[in-house]
Protein backbone atom coordinates (compact mmCIF):
# COMPACT_ATOMS: atom_id res chain seq x y z
CA UNK A 1 0.00 0.00 0.00
CA UNK A 2 1.68 2.96 -0.66
CA UNK A 3 -0.87 6.01 0.15
CA UNK A 4 0.23 7.74 3.16
CA UNK A 5 -2.15 9.75 5.38
CA UNK A 6 -2.06 12.24 8.18
CA UNK A 7 -4.63 12.23 11.35
CA UNK A 8 -5.92 14.85 13.64
CA UNK A 9 -8.18 13.58 16.60
CA UNK A 10 -9.97 16.14 19.20
CA UNK A 11 -11.22 14.66 21.90
CA UNK A 12 -13.75 16.58 23.70
CA UNK A 13 -15.89 16.20 26.84
CA UNK A 14 -18.76 14.59 24.89
CA UNK A 15 -17.45 13.63 21.53
CA UNK A 16 -14.02 12.44 19.82
CA UNK A 17 -13.99 13.68 16.54
CA UNK A 18 -11.31 12.26 13.62
CA UNK A 19 -10.22 13.75 10.52
CA UNK A 20 -7.69 11.69 8.15
CA UNK A 21 -6.11 14.02 5.28
CA UNK A 22 -4.58 11.31 2.48
CA UNK A 23 -1.16 12.31 0.39
CA UNK A 24 -3.51 12.91 -2.39
CA UNK A 25 -5.49 15.51 -0.56
CA UNK A 26 -8.45 13.28 0.14
CA UNK A 27 -10.21 13.97 3.69
CA UNK A 28 -12.36 11.43 5.81
CA UNK A 29 -14.04 12.44 8.91
CA UNK A 30 -16.40 11.00 11.60
CA UNK A 31 -16.96 11.28 14.97
CA UNK A 32 -17.86 8.73 18.07
CA UNK A 33 -19.18 9.40 21.83
CA UNK A 34 -16.34 10.09 23.94
CA UNK A 35 -15.63 6.90 26.17
CA UNK A 36 -15.00 9.19 30.14
CA UNK A 37 -13.07 6.10 32.00
CA UNK A 38 -11.23 5.39 28.86
CA UNK A 39 -10.25 8.25 26.60
CA UNK A 40 -9.18 5.84 24.41
CA UNK A 41 -12.23 3.98 23.86
CA UNK A 42 -14.36 6.32 21.57
CA UNK A 43 -11.04 7.70 19.73
CA UNK A 44 -10.58 3.89 18.44
CA UNK A 45 -14.19 3.83 17.68
CA UNK A 46 -13.59 6.98 15.55
CA UNK A 47 -10.54 6.06 13.86
CA UNK A 48 -11.82 2.48 13.28
CA UNK A 49 -14.99 4.24 11.35
CA UNK A 50 -12.64 6.93 9.41
CA UNK A 51 -10.31 3.70 8.34
CA UNK A 52 -13.39 2.06 7.08
CA UNK A 53 -14.44 4.48 4.75
CA UNK A 54 -10.51 5.00 3.75
CA UNK A 55 -11.00 1.08 2.93
CA UNK A 56 -8.75 -0.14 5.55
CA UNK A 57 -8.12 -1.62 8.78
CA UNK A 58 -8.17 0.00 11.91
CA UNK A 59 -4.11 -1.47 12.12
CA UNK A 60 -3.49 -0.60 8.04
CA UNK A 61 -4.53 2.73 8.53
CA UNK A 62 -2.60 3.75 11.57
CA UNK A 63 0.49 1.81 10.19
CA UNK A 64 0.78 3.97 6.98
CA UNK A 65 0.43 6.82 8.72
CA UNK A 66 3.06 10.14 8.81
CA UNK A 67 1.30 12.32 11.11
CA UNK A 68 -0.49 11.87 14.33
CA UNK A 69 -1.79 15.30 16.08
CA UNK A 70 -4.14 14.77 19.37
CA UNK A 71 -6.23 18.15 20.37
CA UNK A 72 -7.63 17.32 24.27
CA UNK A 73 -9.95 19.56 26.85
CA UNK A 74 -8.89 16.95 29.52
CA UNK A 75 -6.72 19.90 31.10
CA UNK A 76 -9.52 22.58 30.98
CA UNK A 77 -12.35 19.86 31.84
CA UNK A 78 -9.84 18.98 34.92
CA UNK A 79 -9.58 23.12 36.22
CA UNK A 80 -13.43 23.24 35.30
CA UNK A 81 -14.79 20.46 37.75
CA UNK A 82 -11.94 20.63 40.24
CA UNK A 83 -10.90 17.33 39.88
CA UNK A 84 -7.22 16.18 39.52
CA UNK A 85 -4.31 15.26 41.88
CA UNK A 86 -4.51 16.08 45.78
CA UNK A 87 -1.29 18.87 45.49
CA UNK A 88 1.10 20.08 48.37
CA UNK A 89 3.19 23.37 48.17
CA UNK A 90 6.14 24.19 49.12
CA UNK A 91 6.51 27.94 49.09
CA UNK A 92 9.20 30.67 50.81
CA UNK A 93 8.42 31.32 54.68
CA UNK A 94 5.92 34.27 55.14
CA UNK A 95 4.44 33.18 52.13
CA UNK A 96 2.19 30.61 52.76
CA UNK A 97 -0.86 32.27 51.80
CA UNK A 98 0.03 33.55 48.56
CA UNK A 99 -2.79 31.13 46.58
CA UNK A 100 -5.30 32.99 48.83
CA UNK A 101 -4.42 36.32 48.86
CA UNK A 102 -3.95 36.06 45.27
CA UNK A 103 -4.68 39.49 43.31
CA UNK A 104 -6.81 40.58 45.96
CA UNK A 105 -9.87 40.85 43.23
CA UNK A 106 -12.56 43.60 44.08
CA UNK A 107 -15.72 44.60 42.69
CA UNK A 108 -15.94 48.05 41.20
CA UNK A 109 -18.74 48.72 44.52
CA UNK A 110 -17.37 47.13 47.71
CA UNK A 111 -19.98 45.04 49.86
CA UNK A 112 -18.54 44.45 53.24
CA UNK A 113 -20.96 41.72 53.65
CA UNK A 114 -19.49 39.24 50.82
CA UNK A 115 -17.14 36.86 50.87
CA UNK A 116 -15.19 35.82 48.10
CA UNK A 117 -14.33 32.11 47.95
CA UNK A 118 -12.04 31.29 46.23
CA UNK A 119 -11.67 27.55 45.86
CA UNK A 120 -8.76 26.13 47.20
CA UNK A 121 -6.88 23.59 45.33
CA UNK A 122 -4.11 23.55 47.89
CA UNK A 123 -5.68 23.99 51.60
CA UNK A 124 -3.60 25.61 53.78
CA UNK A 125 -2.39 22.31 55.61
CA UNK A 126 -0.53 21.38 52.49
CA UNK A 127 1.80 24.47 52.20
CA UNK A 128 4.75 24.53 53.28
CA UNK A 129 6.96 26.96 53.93
CA UNK A 130 10.63 26.86 54.09
CA UNK A 131 13.45 29.72 55.14
CA UNK A 132 15.01 30.53 51.83
CA UNK A 133 15.49 33.90 50.76
CA UNK A 134 17.26 34.63 46.44
CA UNK A 135 17.17 38.60 45.71
CA UNK A 136 15.44 39.42 42.37
CA UNK A 137 19.82 39.28 41.37
CA UNK A 138 19.47 35.54 41.95
CA UNK A 139 21.99 36.05 44.91
CA UNK A 140 21.08 33.77 47.83
CA UNK A 141 20.23 35.98 50.84
CA UNK A 142 19.17 32.99 52.99
CA UNK A 143 20.39 29.67 51.75
CA UNK A 144 17.92 26.17 51.86
CA UNK A 145 19.49 24.30 54.09
CA UNK A 146 18.73 20.88 52.80
CA UNK A 147 17.84 19.06 56.29
CA UNK A 148 15.02 21.82 56.22
CA UNK A 149 14.39 21.11 52.50
CA UNK A 150 14.23 16.92 53.75
CA UNK A 151 11.51 17.89 55.92
CA UNK A 152 9.24 20.19 54.03
CA UNK A 153 9.08 17.40 51.49
CA UNK A 154 8.45 14.65 54.36
CA UNK A 155 5.51 16.79 55.58
CA UNK A 156 3.67 16.77 52.80
CA UNK A 157 4.44 13.18 51.48
CA UNK A 158 3.54 11.63 55.01
CA UNK A 159 1.20 14.11 56.98
CA UNK A 160 -0.11 15.68 54.16
CA UNK A 161 -0.68 12.31 51.87
CA UNK A 162 -0.10 13.84 48.40
CA UNK A 163 -0.01 13.12 45.04
CA UNK A 164 1.81 15.84 43.72
CA UNK A 165 3.70 18.42 44.76
CA UNK A 166 4.29 22.43 43.06
CA UNK A 167 7.79 24.12 44.17
CA UNK A 168 7.20 28.07 44.07
CA UNK A 169 9.83 29.99 45.53
CA UNK A 170 10.59 33.79 45.44
CA UNK A 171 12.75 34.82 42.52
CA UNK A 172 13.39 31.68 41.41
CA UNK A 173 13.74 32.44 38.10
CA UNK A 174 16.44 34.39 38.60
CA UNK A 175 18.34 31.50 40.29
CA UNK A 176 16.60 27.76 40.46
CA UNK A 177 18.99 26.16 43.14
CA UNK A 178 16.70 25.99 45.53
CA UNK A 179 14.03 24.71 43.44
CA UNK A 180 15.77 22.31 42.05
CA UNK A 181 17.40 21.06 45.69
CA UNK A 182 13.67 20.46 46.65
CA UNK A 183 12.64 18.72 43.27
CA UNK A 184 15.77 16.48 43.51
CA UNK A 185 14.70 15.32 46.78
CA UNK A 186 10.98 14.77 45.67
CA UNK A 187 12.88 12.10 42.73
CA UNK A 188 15.09 10.53 44.63
CA UNK A 189 13.16 9.49 47.35
CA UNK A 190 9.67 9.80 46.16
CA UNK A 191 9.71 8.77 42.34
CA UNK A 192 5.76 8.14 42.16
CA UNK A 193 5.14 11.77 43.19
CA UNK A 194 4.31 14.44 40.54
CA UNK A 195 6.72 16.89 40.67
CA UNK A 196 5.87 20.54 39.37
CA UNK A 197 8.87 23.44 39.58
CA UNK A 198 7.76 27.04 38.99
CA UNK A 199 11.43 28.17 37.37
CA UNK A 200 11.32 25.14 35.12
CA UNK A 201 7.42 26.04 33.90
CA UNK A 202 6.93 29.63 34.13
CA UNK A 203 10.82 31.64 35.13
CA UNK A 204 9.18 35.03 34.86
CA UNK A 205 8.41 37.43 37.36
CA UNK A 206 4.92 37.73 39.51
CA UNK A 207 5.46 35.46 42.41
CA UNK A 208 1.27 34.46 42.10
CA UNK A 209 0.42 33.30 38.52
CA UNK A 210 3.98 31.76 38.70
CA UNK A 211 2.56 30.00 41.97
CA UNK A 212 -0.98 29.52 40.47
CA UNK A 213 0.62 28.14 37.08
CA UNK A 214 2.72 25.48 39.51
CA UNK A 215 0.18 24.17 41.04
CA UNK A 216 -2.32 23.93 38.42
CA UNK A 217 0.30 21.84 36.39
CA UNK A 218 0.68 19.65 39.58
CA UNK A 219 -3.12 19.78 39.88
CA UNK A 220 -3.71 18.04 36.46
CA UNK A 221 -0.58 16.51 35.77
CA UNK A 222 -1.51 12.97 37.35
CA UNK A 223 -4.60 12.81 34.90
CA UNK A 224 -2.37 13.75 31.66
CA UNK A 225 -0.20 10.94 32.20
CA UNK A 226 -2.18 8.38 32.62
CA UNK A 227 -3.74 9.85 29.46
CA UNK A 228 -0.91 9.88 27.03
CA UNK A 229 0.43 6.95 28.30
CA UNK A 230 -2.77 5.28 27.70
CA UNK A 231 -2.70 6.93 24.15
CA UNK A 232 0.65 5.84 23.21
CA UNK A 233 0.37 2.64 24.40
CA UNK A 234 -2.92 1.80 22.05
CA UNK A 235 -1.61 3.39 18.90
CA UNK A 236 1.61 2.05 19.36
CA UNK A 237 0.51 -1.37 19.72
CA UNK A 238 -1.52 -0.99 16.53
CA UNK A 239 1.27 0.15 14.79
CA UNK A 240 1.68 3.76 14.62
CA UNK A 241 4.96 4.26 13.10
CA UNK A 242 5.27 8.06 14.28
CA UNK A 243 5.38 9.98 17.96
CA UNK A 244 2.26 11.14 18.78
CA UNK A 245 2.13 14.92 18.82
CA UNK A 246 -0.28 17.14 21.20
CA UNK A 247 -1.74 20.45 20.30
CA UNK A 248 -0.80 23.14 22.87
CA UNK A 249 -3.53 26.03 24.31
CA UNK A 250 -0.77 28.70 22.05
CA UNK A 251 -0.56 26.56 19.15
CA UNK A 252 2.36 24.50 18.18
CA UNK A 253 2.95 20.53 19.63
CA UNK A 254 4.48 18.89 22.40
CA UNK A 255 6.05 15.57 22.42
CA UNK A 256 4.20 12.86 24.74
CA UNK A 257 6.64 13.28 27.22
CA UNK A 258 6.25 16.88 27.05
CA UNK A 259 3.10 17.12 27.83
CA UNK A 260 3.53 14.88 31.17
CA UNK A 261 6.09 17.38 32.38
CA UNK A 262 3.80 20.06 31.19
CA UNK A 263 0.63 19.18 30.99
CA UNK A 264 -0.95 23.00 31.56
CA UNK A 265 0.05 23.88 28.19
CA UNK A 266 -2.60 21.32 26.82
CA UNK A 267 -5.58 23.98 27.97
CA UNK A 268 -7.98 24.64 24.85
CA UNK A 269 -5.64 22.78 23.12
CA UNK A 270 -8.42 21.25 20.75
CA UNK A 271 -9.71 24.37 20.62
CA UNK A 272 -6.54 25.76 19.29
CA UNK A 273 -5.85 23.21 16.56
CA UNK A 274 -8.94 24.41 15.04
CA UNK A 275 -8.02 28.30 15.33
CA UNK A 276 -4.92 27.53 13.72
CA UNK A 277 -6.70 25.46 10.84
CA UNK A 278 -9.23 28.40 10.31
CA UNK A 279 -5.83 30.44 9.70
CA UNK A 280 -4.58 28.16 7.31
CA UNK A 281 -7.88 27.67 5.45
CA UNK A 282 -8.39 31.58 5.66
CA UNK A 283 -4.70 32.45 3.75
CA UNK A 284 -5.33 29.47 1.21
CA UNK A 285 -8.31 30.77 -0.47
CA UNK A 286 -7.81 34.24 0.12
CA UNK A 287 -10.08 35.36 2.85
CA UNK A 288 -8.89 38.29 4.66
CA UNK A 289 -10.93 38.72 8.12
CA UNK A 290 -11.91 34.98 9.89
CA UNK A 291 -14.41 33.96 11.98
CA UNK A 292 -13.27 30.43 13.70
CA UNK A 293 -16.37 28.81 15.66
CA UNK A 294 -16.30 25.24 17.04
CA UNK A 295 -19.45 24.18 18.34
CA UNK A 296 -18.97 21.07 21.03
CA UNK A 297 -21.66 19.36 23.31
CA UNK A 298 -20.74 20.98 25.83
CA UNK A 299 -19.55 24.87 24.82
CA UNK A 300 -19.57 26.63 21.36
CA UNK A 301 -16.35 28.84 20.97
CA UNK A 302 -15.34 31.34 19.12
CA UNK A 303 -12.17 33.10 17.65
CA UNK A 304 -11.65 35.98 15.50
CA UNK A 305 -8.13 36.43 13.24
CA UNK A 306 -8.68 39.67 12.28
CA UNK A 307 -6.36 39.93 9.05
CA UNK A 308 -5.73 36.52 9.37
CA UNK A 309 -3.57 37.28 12.59
CA UNK A 310 -4.10 34.86 15.27
CA UNK A 311 -4.17 36.88 18.80
CA UNK A 312 -2.84 35.37 21.78
CA UNK A 313 -4.04 35.88 25.26
CA UNK A 314 -1.35 37.19 27.96
CA UNK A 315 -1.83 35.64 31.61
CA UNK A 316 -5.08 33.42 30.94
CA UNK A 317 -7.40 33.32 33.51
CA UNK A 318 -8.39 29.76 34.27
CA UNK A 319 -12.15 28.19 35.78
CA UNK A 320 -12.87 32.33 36.21
CA UNK A 321 -10.97 32.70 39.59
CA UNK A 322 -7.51 31.39 38.68
CA UNK A 323 -4.75 34.20 37.32
CA UNK A 324 -2.15 32.52 35.85
CA UNK A 325 1.03 33.13 33.58
CA UNK A 326 0.20 31.39 30.53
CA UNK A 327 -0.37 32.09 27.72
CA UNK A 328 -2.89 30.88 24.92
CA UNK A 329 -4.81 31.35 21.37
CA UNK A 330 -7.42 33.90 22.21
CA UNK A 331 -10.77 31.81 22.61
CA UNK A 332 -14.23 32.34 23.85
CA UNK A 333 -16.24 29.84 24.89
CA UNK A 334 -20.06 30.09 25.51
CA UNK A 335 -22.41 27.73 27.17
CA UNK A 336 -24.10 26.49 24.23
CA UNK A 337 -22.64 22.98 22.64
CA UNK A 338 -25.32 20.88 21.30
CA UNK A 339 -25.65 18.60 24.50
CA UNK A 340 -26.07 22.24 26.48
CA UNK A 341 -29.77 21.86 28.60
CA UNK A 342 -32.51 24.76 27.81
CA UNK A 343 -34.36 25.19 30.66
CA UNK A 344 -36.42 28.37 32.08
CA UNK A 345 -35.29 30.56 34.99
CA UNK A 346 -37.29 31.89 37.98
CA UNK A 347 -38.59 34.67 35.80
CA UNK A 348 -39.80 31.97 33.36
CA UNK A 349 -37.50 32.99 30.78
CA UNK A 350 -35.86 30.44 28.24
CA UNK A 351 -31.83 29.67 29.34
CA UNK A 352 -29.68 27.75 27.44
CA UNK A 353 -26.58 26.01 29.61
CA UNK A 354 -23.80 25.98 30.77
CA UNK A 355 -25.21 21.97 32.03
CA UNK A 356 -24.73 19.84 29.11
CA UNK A 357 -25.83 16.38 29.08
CA UNK A 358 -22.37 15.10 27.86
CA UNK A 359 -21.88 12.04 26.19
CA UNK A 360 -23.94 9.76 28.68
CA UNK A 361 -26.59 9.66 28.38
CA UNK A 362 -26.68 13.04 25.37
CA UNK A 363 -29.29 14.57 24.04
CA UNK A 364 -32.99 12.99 23.92
CA UNK A 365 -32.82 12.78 20.50
CA UNK A 366 -30.07 9.92 21.36
CA UNK A 367 -32.37 7.38 22.93
CA UNK A 368 -29.93 6.79 25.51
CA UNK A 369 -31.63 7.80 28.27
CA UNK A 370 -31.69 11.69 27.91
CA UNK A 371 -35.15 13.33 29.30
CA UNK A 372 -33.78 16.64 29.20
CA UNK A 373 -34.03 19.14 26.07
CA UNK A 374 -31.06 19.91 24.44
CA UNK A 375 -29.98 22.70 21.35
CA UNK A 376 -29.28 19.21 19.25
CA UNK A 377 -33.21 18.57 19.95
CA UNK A 378 -34.12 21.87 19.33
CA UNK A 379 -32.54 21.57 15.74
CA UNK A 380 -33.67 18.29 15.03
CA UNK A 381 -37.72 19.20 15.84
CA UNK A 382 -37.23 22.56 14.01
CA UNK A 383 -35.59 20.74 10.77
CA UNK A 384 -32.00 21.98 10.99
CA UNK A 385 -30.69 18.60 11.32
CA UNK A 386 -32.47 16.08 9.10
CA UNK A 387 -32.16 12.53 11.02
CA UNK A 388 -32.14 10.43 8.20
CA UNK A 389 -28.83 11.57 6.23
CA UNK A 390 -26.80 13.48 9.20
CA UNK A 391 -24.18 12.09 10.21
CA UNK A 392 -24.98 8.83 7.64
CA UNK A 393 -28.40 8.64 9.87
CA UNK A 394 -26.52 7.71 13.03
Amino acid sequence: MSARFQIGCDIGGTFTDVAVVSDEGLVFTDKADTTPGDLSGGMLTALASVAAQVGLSLDELLRATTRFVNGTTIVTNSIATLTGARVGLVTTRGHGDILRIARSPRNEHRDHHRQLNIPQIVPRERIVEVDERIDKKGTPVVALQEGDARRAVEALVVQGGVESIAISLLWSFTNPAHEELLARIVEEEHPGIFVSVGSRLHPVMREYERTMTTVLNAFTGLRVAAYTETIERELLRRGLPVPISFMQGFGGTLSAAEARTKPIALVDSGPAGGVVGAARLGAQIGVRDVIAADMGGTSFDVSVLPAGEITVTQRVMLGEQFLTGLSKIDVHPVGAGGGSLGWTDVRGAPRVGPQSAGASPGPAAYGQGGKLPTVTDAALVLGAIDQESFLGGR
